[in-house]
């Protein structure tokens, strides 16, 4: 794990993200697969406030606190850091994993 110390997080921008995901996760239909743990999200939420709020840096609860987004279908790189890329990979990954034809397009010269 990446120690706090060495990561300078914009924890108000983590917390942004942290609330965007938890919105999709209880407002859209994920499936079966994806359940929100009240007491974990509550956990979660508590922790990235006590952060936001210039509170110290605890291992356990940050180890938490990156385990509930993991366990929740999140990208850890998304919350931390706003970074996306692991998500468009994911899902062209899961994509591509359907049996398709090749994409073929009429090819236009360029002028």
């Amino acid at each position: 794990m990446i120690e706090d110390e060495v990561c300078d997080y914009d924890w108000r921008s983590v917390q942004e993200r942290l609330a965007f995901l938890l919105y999709q996760l209880a407002t859209k239909v994920i499936g079966e697969r994806i359940k929100v743990d009240p007491a974990a999200a509550d956990s979660a939420i508590r922790y990235c406030l006590h952060r936001v709020t210039g509170g110290p840096y605890i291992p356990e609860r940050q180890e938490h606190f990156l385990s509930f987004i993991e366990q929740h279908g999140g990208s850890i790189e998304w919350v931390m850091w706003g970074d996306i890329t692991p998500l468009i990979i994911g899902y062209a990954a899961q994509r591509a994993a359907y049996p398709r034809r090749p994409y073929r397009a009429p090819l236009y010269p360029i002028d």
